[in-house]
């Protein structure tokens, strides 16, 4: 939630801080004005805590550039190949200008302070930065103990360049889809039953114990992030065999509609495998239109029955580009959260003006946040919201929201708020969510502590089950969430157990366009 909601918040009257700094997690942010009485050229430094600083040519954030960095300072001093200063290199400054500084810092158990130190053009040592030299950026004293996303604190530079840099949520860029009515004649359409489906209730947990090998799906290539993840295991889809089915739907391709289209990328290749019956795949290359020259995607789902290698459309198997998706969450006091989410939607719509995306929230009266007010003030215009008093309860809250979505044709999605979602997961959804046939329960990175997109580290939420997708006819005859469930635990697996008990199976993969934060389960 860094930097716009921090968990405690105090004006300073100069560039120390000298206590809550104790805890292991303690991460701080000292941001404002400083306004030098004379001009010339100064040196910055920090002491006692890991830091960055930054500092403006004026009074917008914006403008910051790093000025001194002590992971950079440290990584110097290990290669020893020139003599390291501890100090930033000088700044030319104008007595009398507001500029914006910000220190952000990192400080462990030993280290119970920090201070941000200047040396003047007129004085020989590092001195703390007083209060007649400082302009706080925002007076919100009264707010010391409200944890609260607050829109009135600037972003943070160091946060902003990171999130610019990463490629963990981006996906090449989007152009149009073909539809399938498009290239419906160049495949014959074949039964599609797969062995591991199933039309009688299951035992308890047995859709995950029974089915959890038959739900996976394999992607080829492997997304680059992940390269070098150990707990990301290595595709077994086969380079050539992928390929030879792509040539294999090109050359139909090219039968059918001559000199129309040809091949100009691989995108990707999602193999799902049923030992006694073939393999399925969702095929996605990037297409020249040779009449007009555009880039236009095919993305579509093809079968290859054991013993041919022959293609085929599975029947009333193919997903709907501009299928109403409903991104559903529920909370109670994590008003934070809420609001990091509706900025999350705000941006994918931003990029989108996807106009079939919609948000249901459900909230138990969170004293942490006016829902309403936040959402008439986003951009958000598909959006419904519940308030309701009393405790959580997960299976209630979402089946409350759900039932809010009134066309069976639509699909719900039931999300953390804990997440960060990219905008290709919204067209993921869709694609794996095929109405009467599969849900869709992704495989989720879970970060670990200080782990961000930029730096990936942590692990794959294998067992977990709670971030699920679906037709809004397939949860109607499923039953829905068990009702003996009233908070956290087993529900989700439960449910599995009912989707698979009427005749659906649901799709398992990793995906690179959503993480999930590593969080207090304080409140949870």
């Amino acid at each position: 939630m860094f930097p716009k909601a921090p968990d405690k918040r105090r004006l300073v009257n100069k560039t120390k801080v000298a206590k809550d700094l104790t805890k292991a997690e303690a991460g701080l942010r000292l941001f404002g004005f400083i306004i030098p009485e004379e001009s010339g050229l100064y040196f910055f430094t920090v002491q006692f805590c890991c830091a960055e600083v930054w500092l403006s040519h004026n009074e917008n954030w914006r403008n910051a550039r790093k000025i001194w960095d002590a992971g950079k300072l440290s990584q110097e001093i290990k290669k020893k190949k020139k003599k390291v200063f501890n100090v930033s290199d000088m700044i030319g400054l104008v007595a009398g200008q507001k500029y914006f500084i910000e220190v952000v810092a990192t400080c462990f158990h030993e280290r119970n302070k920090i201070q941000l130190l200047w040396k003047t053009p007129t004085s020989s040592a590092f001195e703390i930065i007083n209060g007649t030299f400082l302009s706080h950026y925002v007076e919100d004293s009264g707010l010391n103990d409200s944890k609260i996303y607050d829109e009135s604190l600037p972003d943070s530079p160091v946060c902003a360049s990171r999130r610019n840099k990463s490629t963990y949520l981006q996906e090449q860029r989007e152009i149009s889809y073909l539809s399938h009515d498009q290239l419906k004649d160049i495949l014959p359409y074949c039964d599609y039953k797969p062995s591991y489906i199933v039309n009688h209730k299951v035992g308890n947990y047995a859709a995950i114990s029974a089915h959890y090998i038959e739900t996976f799906i394999y992607l080829f290539p492997e997304h680059i992030n992940f390269r070098n993840i150990t707990e990301w295991i290595s595709s077994p889809v086969n380079k050539d065999n992928v390929l030879e089915v792509v040539h294999s739907f090109m050359e139909s391709l090219q039968r059918a509609l001559p000199r129309k289209f040809s091949l100009n990328e691989v995108r990707r290749v999602d193999r799902k495998p049923d030992t006694q019956r073939g393999n399925r795949y969702l095929i996605e290359v990037e297409l020249l239109d040779l009449t007009n020259n555009r880039k236009v995607l095919l993305s579509e789902y093809v079968f290859m029955p054991n013993g041919t290698k022959k293609l085929c459309y599975p029947k009333d198997f193919q997903w709907n580009r501009t299928a109403n998706v409903y991104l559903i969450v529920t909370a109670k006091n994590l008003g934070r959260w809420v609001h990091h989410f509706i900025k999350n939607v705000e941006r994918i719509l931003n990029e989108t003006n996807d106009p079939n995306l919609h948000v249901i929230i459900y909230d138990y009266n969170s004293s942490d946040i006016n829902l309403e007010k936040v959402l008439k003030e986003s951009s958000l215009t598909n959006y419904m919201f519940l308030r309701e008093s009393g405790g959580y309860s997960r299976t209630r809250s979402f089946t409350e929201a759900i039932n809010l979505v009134s066309d069976p044709h639509s699909i719900i999605f039931m999300l953390d708020l804990h997440l960060d979602i990219g905008t290709p997961f919204i067209n993921n959804i869709r694609k794996h969510c095929i109405e009467g046939h599969v849900v869709y329960t992704p495989i989720i990175f879970q970060l670990a502590y200080g782990a961000n997109a930029e730096n990936l580290a942590g692990i794959w939420q294998g067992q977990g089950y709670g971030i699920i997708g679906m037709y809004k006819s397939d949860w109607d005859r499923s039953g829905v969430f068990p009702t003996h469930k009233y908070k956290w635990g087993g529900e989700d697996w439960e449910l599995m157990d009912q989707l698979v008990g009427v005749g659906l199976e649901f799709d398992r993969m990793r995906t690179a366009h959503i993480h999930h934060y590593h969080h207090s389960k304080n409140g949870l």
